[in-house]
């Protein structure tokens, strides 16, 4: 087979798409609240996403170099390889050095440099050189490469992550305790409230006084509950939110758009008939997300103004 013809797999090909980690889990949540180990994993991740092109990238140009590899294009391949993997060393110690912890950077760089058998760089000269140059012993070769690269990829990803935020910062841990105490506080007042529809709604005898009663009620719960919720968090930020949540779930002058209005201008369903017991059910079903998304959104921003006030 002429080997000018055979085909070489390109640096965007699906032959990349398979092997480049694509750094899931990492941003997301911390990424929002302005977290330093979750934003510095999304540059590690970028970085290792960098050595992947540059690694398949010489498999191409140098090991093979239009030909069945060879002694002498194995040690060109090793000697490019070993200098992106400084290259990538560097790299990431520059995205971590803000982290300001003295034993992170060591800890990264024995996993990817060094002689030891368990580091990168000597897994990947361990890697067998391909004795031929068809294009299934060149894939053979780089997917055996990328066993060894995607675990190096996940530990150093994964000890960035497990690296404590600043002090005083509102770490991840938090926000999601919050998060979740925010969730179930809505959780307990919808189904309070759809108890109370069921109860005084859904007959063709209602009781809309009683409904708006048990529906203040609740309102006035929620709020306490989301609100005590923040009490894990620096005073300023807790009484700043405290104020916004507030303002968007009862009834006040500051704040026309809160949860109590909007359900108190829904109308309510005609006793007994079931079309518009199902509108109204929507109707205020949606309320509630939207009140929901809202106070989430309140709470992230309010964590990661203050998270990026410490670390500007």
């Amino acid at each position: 087979m002429n080997n000018t013809k055979r085909f070489r797999p390109a640096l965007n090909d699906r032959l990349e798409d398979r092997t480049v980690p694509t750094g899931g889990g990492f941003g997301g949540l911390g990424g929002l609240i302005g977290s330093l180990p979750a934003q510095d994993a999304q540059a590690v991740a970028r970085a290792f996403q960098l050595f992947d092109q540059t690694y398949v990238k010489d498999v191409q140009s140098t090991l093979y170099n239009g030909g069945a590899p060879t002694a002498a294009t194995r040690a060109a391949f090793n000697t490019q390889i070993d200098q992106a993997l400084i290259d990538l060393n560097s790299a990431i110690d520059s995205a971590v050095s803000n982290l300001k912890s003295t034993t992170l950077a060591p800890a990264i760089s024995a996993v990817l440099i060094g002689s030891d058998s368990s580091t990168l760089q000597s897994e990947l000269h361990a890697v067998a050189t391909p004795t031929t140059g068809s294009f299934r012993n060149e894939l053979r070769f780089i997917s055996s490469s990328f066993n060894s690269i995607l675990p190096a990829t996940t530990n150093v990803i994964k000890q960035v992550q497990n690296t404590p935020d600043p002090s005083g910062s509102i770490s991840l841990a938090t926000v999601r305790t919050d998060l979740s105490a925010v969730s179930r506080a809505f959780q307990t007042f919808t189904q309070t409230y759809n108890a109370s529809v069921q109860t005084n709604l859904n007959t063709s005898t209602q009781n809309p006084t009683q409904f708006k009663a048990d529906v203040s009620a609740a309102l006035t719960t929620l709020n306490t509950a989301v609100t005590g919720a923040f009490s894990n968090l620096p005073a300023s930020v807790a009484a700043s939110l405290t104020t916004s949540v507030t303002n968007s779930i009862l009834s006040n002058t500051t704040v026309t758009s809160n949860l109590q209005d909007r359900l108190a201008s829904l109308t309510l369903p005609t006793g007994g008939n079931r079309f518009s017991l199902l509108i109204f059910r929507l109707q205020s079903g949606g309320a509630i997300l939207r009140t929901g998304g809202q106070v989430t959104q309140q709470f992230l921003s309010a964590v990661s103004t203050y998270n990026n006030s410490l670390n500007a």
